[in-house]
């Protein structure tokens, strides 16, 4: 009776290691179909971030081939497939089609991940979904594992590798009570400001509370302490803009734009993607 017991488990295990170890083309093939079923909802056109193809051609077919390509380059390497992960994915793909602007984040999981710890090098096979030789919760940045959970950053820390009017390179976010002053200085300085009131003076382009933001006088490019600013309503989208923070969103072009939804970045992600994987 034990050996039969332990015959069964060992039966069981390997059952589990072959679903975790062999092609899935019916994923893939989900994949392909759940996209492409929705690649028209949005009415994605270019703008001034999107330049490659939004509408993928000959959809289903090249998607599933590109699927199946990834998966044989992720299985030689030895990674191992998460159906639940998967299964989460898909779900993430199916909302892409509502036309929101939330992006594809489906938690730490990984399509079909490995094993390397932090610091080790990694390489990635594909990121629709994910494919990684890092284990689950890192994520594979200029081949190193690293831990994807953005940093808290004290004061004083770096928070933007370039000087703009907002913060660049995902350094992490500055702590509470603190503002990344990406323009000038880069690092978390403390917030010594209350936010001031629709027609309040005010000295910093955020300074304003929430949907307003501080005009500068004149032509003046930001207000300042010598010359303070007034708190005004943000500039509607569509409309023109002379500032690169006065819009919702941001000004491009000398007019106010709202990003296109998450399924035409997603979209164009892939179809760029495609020259690396």
């Amino acid at each position: 009776m034990r050996r039969t017991t332990i015959f069964a488990m060992f039966v069981l295990d390997l059952a589990a290691c072959s679903v975790r170890t062999q092609h899935h083309s019916e994923a893939g093939r989900e994949f392909a179909q759940r996209l492409c079923a929705i690649q028209n909802n949005c009415n994605c056109v270019e703008d001034f971030q999107i330049t490659e193809d939004i509408i993928i051609p000959d959809c289903e077919t090249r998607v599933e081939r590109e699927f199946a390509e990834s998966e044989q380059r992720a299985l030689d390497a030895g990674l191992v497939y998460d159906p639940e992960c998967m299964e989460v994915f898909l779900e993430k793909i199916d909302a892409l089609g509502d036309c929101g602007l939330n992006g594809l984040h489906y938690g730490p999981c990984v399509v079909y991940g490995g094993n390397r710890e932090e610091g080790e090098p990694c390489e990635v096979f594909d990121v629709y979904p994910l494919m990684s030789s890092c284990r689950a919760g890192l994520g594979c940045a200029d081949g190193i594992c690293k831990d994807s959970a953005l940093p808290i950053l004290p004061l004083g820390a770096i928070c933007s590798t370039e000087q703009a009017d907002l913060p660049t390179g995902s350094l992490g976010r500055c702590d509470e009570g603190l503002l990344c002053d990406s323009l000038y200085t880069r690092r978390c300085e403390p917030t010594m400001y209350d936010p001031a009131p629709p027609g309040g003076e005010c000295t910093f382009p955020y300074e304003c509370l929430d949907d307003y933001f501080c005009r500068p006088q004149g032509e003046d490019l930001e207000p300042s302490e010598e010359r303070p600013g007034v708190c005004v309503e943000r500039t509607p989208l569509d409309e023109p803009c002379t500032l690169a923070y006065e819009c919702e969103w941001y000004c491009n072009v000398g007019r106010c734009w709202q990003p296109q939804p998450a399924l035409c970045y997603m979209l164009d992600s892939w179809s760029a993607s495609r020259e690396w994987y």
